[in-house]
């Protein structure tokens, strides 16, 4: 259940700040729009926390900034969108999705444990280091998913939310295709 809620809030989240970039993006199917302005907010969010990270590590006081900032935009958007239920629905329905994803996901991966978790950590932990593939070799395979990962640990959301961004984004390519 707190998979499902976690997922359900990190949708919207991504469709809010997708949609006021991307107003103008007109298909004729909501689901494809709805898609597209979500992918296109969780790029700008990946982005803006690359952005932070240059000057601040994306620690949990980021995170609990990101997510005040986030709940005030999610309320003054819900407040003047015309079409609530709809996007309730397509977000409800990419949730169902993504905890089906995560839940029959049986796969071993070994990687996340040596290259992205402990690339994560190096995030939270400090600014952007010049040269830390000299350190160790695992950190300069870097992506800008492990960006998106780290800018939603905070106080509230459980520490298994990092798996919930690239879980959410294969959920959304689905539904728009």
């Amino acid at each position: 259940m707190q998979i499902l809620l976690c997922s359900l809030f990190i949708t919207l989240n991504f469709y809010i700040l997708g949609s006021f970039f991307a107003n103008k993006i007109s298909h004729h199917n909501n689901i494809c729009k709805f898609s597209l302005s979500s992918i296109i907010g969780a790029i700008l969010i990946s982005f803006i926390s690359l952005i932070i990270n240059f000057f601040l590590p994306i620690d949990q006081w980021i995170g609990n900034i990101f997510l005040i900032f986030s709940i005030i935009i999610f309320i003054f958007f819900f407040y003047f969108e015309k079409d609530k239920i709809k996007i309730l629905t397509y977000s409800f329905v990419t949730s169902i999705l993504v905890t089906i994803l995560i839940f029959y996901s049986n796969i071993y991966r070994p990687d996340a444990g040596l290259y992205h978790l402990p690339y994560i950590q190096l995030i939270q932990e400090n600014k952007i280091l010049l040269g830390v593939t000299n350190i160790n070799f695992r950190f300069g395979h870097s992506s800008i998913l492990q960006y998106l990962s780290a800018i939603y640990i905070n106080e509230i959301m459980p520490l298994e939310v990092i798996i919930l961004p690239p879980a959410i984004l294969v959920s959304l390519f689905f539904l728009y295709f």
